[in-house]
């Protein structure tokens, strides 16, 4: 059981004079010629009331975050030792102005996260590579995602994303997913990669496919429906076929050595919020003569702090985070003010993972696992006991997963988790997911088997050749790019986590050239907005196909994973029942308003002009405001109403062009 102790100490504790301790400036950390140049490349106003600077180290990396704040906006930028960035987010706090139009040029758009990315650093555009662009209208947002590419191969966990705001025209956001940083030559030639046949042969042999359950939720009750799947690793080494236990997306904050820029070639001077802060930093007390301090007082000298952090505590103090291990505790936390010495916190944890890389067997850490299993639920009979799922964590740590059994066979993403220390070889943790509700699991009276599955997979996602940071290397494996195909075991269809089929996103239409909307559909699919698979654009559309299209331009769902239930609420006289039916164009016009929030219009007094539409006589007085006001606002443009015409899907796709341009 984790033990836990909190002291929290007077401040006469620490009595030392403050001056005994100021051998050391924090004007080293607190780099002024840094600070204008942040200010330089991000256009950084004097304007700001407040600033703030705080630095945390981990593992003998520092991290510098620099923020800025003043009446409704906020800035930060957080960087590493050398100033690669690693963050950035402004937030400038407007009242809504529907009028204020909106940017929705792709081309602009992607100016203005080049432009940016450039500023920050002139190379970054020439190894990472546009992937994802995804416009939000609603919200006045765009996203843009960029991967790495080496050797003209994909890093799969390696990119980051910039926000733009449309109505300000300016990046937002800026976050990197993945900032270990190697150079190209770190990554492992392709020419000697083994070859995609030989990729397959490697990953038939090793026949990671096991038949198993995947519990669903169906119309309200839990089932378990018989799938072939992958229960562990789904990768290989792609220089000498072996399967990678470990996993590929550990996340590390180290950049390669860079050039430094020369800061001090800028004249302009700090504002006097930015010098007051300034002032008050370099009159902290040093980390070194805070380690000693603590050390005398406490009897930790032989102690090693792995990770200090220094932060503002409140408006007026700095304070001193520090973490560490010794012999008797396996983790130590306390928190000192960085100008008095003051006490603010104690802690001490004893169970905390080891820093040291230390290969742990997997025997070993399967018995370990086996005897802390015996010795606190003994009793359990329905576990897989006999085939542990183990994963390294960076050698650091183990985690074994034994999967609850059901007629024998594993269920998936239910069972028993635990971690075991590399070092100490203690558990570090221990989870048990049990049935909150009776499920029903179908016998496998069907089953197509386990090569008849790997061929059904591979047909339907085929293994790609990628580098990865697998552990605290570059490697190039063979993977799936995008989810493990799963395959139901009665007829072997490739299905999502909620059963429903996997189906390719494709949204090239046929006749596309037919259309008097060609322009405009063309735009729609560049912001991957469409209804995948239509063969013809003129066929009518069903009303579930009209929700997808509303929703996909907020947000990129899956075709099949919508929740329409959950829909039902958001949309007036939406029924499920209805889903399969062709979309009349009175639902279309009032769901298309319900998604900028129009809502509850059915009794709005009649103040319209009759001569707006030619059949106005045939609209209803409950969708009369719906299709006036979509009129007035230029998203429905029909001379006449027609409010029980069918709508097909070049005219839907209309309607939602109208909606977002």
């Amino acid at each position: 059981m984790k033990k836990f102790i909190t002291m929290v100490l007077l401040t006469c504790l620490l009595i030392t004079p403050l001056q005994s301790f100021a051998q050391q400036s924090a004007s080293e950390k607190f780099d002024e010629a840094k600070v204008l140049e942040l200010k330089k490349t991000f256009d950084i106003t004097d304007e700001y009331d407040n600033f703030n600077f705080s630095i945390d180290e981990f593992n003998g990396e520092k991290h510098y975050s620099y923020h800025w704040s003043g009446t409704n906006k906020n800035l930060s930028v957080d960087t590493d030792e050398k100033g690669n960035l690693i963050s950035y987010h402004q937030f400038t706090y407007n009242e809504p102005d529907i009028k204020t139009p909106i940017l929705k040029d792709r081309e602009e758009i992607e100016k203005i996260a080049s432009d940016f990315l450039t500023k920050v650093d002139k190379n970054l555009l020439s190894t990472y590579k546009l992937e994802n662009f995804r416009m939000d209208i609603k919200s006045a947002n765009a996203t843009l995602s960029y991967a790495k590419y080496v050797n003209d191969i994909l890093v799969i966990n390696d990119g980051f994303s910039v926000n733009v705001d449309l109505k300000t025209k300016t990046v937002e956001s800026f976050y990197k997913q993945n900032t270990k940083y190697f150079k190209n030559e770190n990554f492992p030639d392709p020419s000697k990669a083994i070859s995609p046949e030989k990729a397959v042969e490697s990953f038939k042999a090793e026949n990671p496919y096991k038949l198993s359950y995947l519990v669903v939720d169906e119309e309200n009750a839990y089932k378990g429906i018989p799938v072939y799947s992958i229960l562990k690793g789904n990768s290989i080494d792609g220089t000498n076929g072996k399967f990678l236990d470990e996993s590929i997306y550990n996340y590390f904050y180290e950049y390669e050595e860079g050039n430094v820029t020369d800061f001090k070639s800028y004249e302009k001077s700090i504002t006097p919020v930015e010098a007051k802060e300034k002032a008050k930093i370099e009159n902290l007390i040093s980390e070194e003569n805070v380690k000693k301090a603590i050390g005398t007082k406490f009897d930790l000298s032989d102690v090693t702090f792995d990770r200090i952090s220094l932060s503002k505590y409140n408006d007026r103090d700095y304070i001193y985070q520090l973490n560490s291990s010794s012999k008797d505790y396996e983790q130590i936390s306390i928190a000192v003010n960085a100008q008095t010495l003051e006490i603010n916190s104690f802690n001490i944890w004893d169970r905390f993972p080891n820093k040291e890389k230390i290969e742990l067997e997997e025997e070993e850490a399967i018995k370990i696992c086996k005897d802390f299993l015996n010795k606190v639920n003994p009793d359990l009979t329905d576990i897989d006991i006999e085939n542990p799922i183990v994963y390294s964590n960076n050698k650091l740590t183990t985690s074994i997963t034994f999967n609850k059994l059901k007629n024998s066979i594993p269920i998936l993403n239910w069972g028993i988790s635990i971690q075991v220390d590399n070092k100490t070889k203690n558990v570090l943790s221990y989870y048990q997911r049990t049935f909150d509700k009776e499920i029903s699991f179908e016998p496998v009276t069907k089953d197509i088997g386990v090569e008849k599955a790997i061929e059904e997979a591979l047909t339907k996602a085929k293994l790609e050749k990628f580098y990865a940071y697998v552990e605290d290397e570059p490697k190039l494996i063979y993977t799936f790019k995008n989810k493990i195909p799963m395959i139901r075991a009665t007829d072997g269809v490739a299905v999502n986590y909620d059963n429903t089929p996997i189906e390719e996103k494709n949204l090239i239409y046929k006749d596309i050239d037919k259309s008097i909307y060609k322009d405009e559909i063309n735009y729609l699919t560049s912001n991957n907005i469409g209804i995948p698979n239509v063969e013809n654009l003129k066929d009518k559309i069903k009303v579930k196909d009209f929700i997808y299209l509303l929703s996909s331009t907020v947000d990129s769902y899956s075709y099949y994973n919508v929740n329409l239930e959950f829909l039902e609420n958001r949309y007036e006289l939406l029924k499920q029942e209805d889903l399969e039916k062709n979309l009349q164009n009175k639902y279309a016009v009032r769901w298309t308003l319900n998604s900028l929030n129009f809502y509850n219009l059915n009794d709005f007094k009649d103040v319209f002009d009759a001569k707006t539409f030619s059949d106005s006589s045939a609209i209803s007085s409950e969708d009369k405001a719906y299709f006036y006001i979509a009129k007035g606002l230029s998203i429905y443009d029909g001379e006449s109403a027609n409010p029980n015409n069918e709508l097909t899907y070049e005219e839907a796709l209309h309607l939602i062009y109208n909606l977002i341009k």
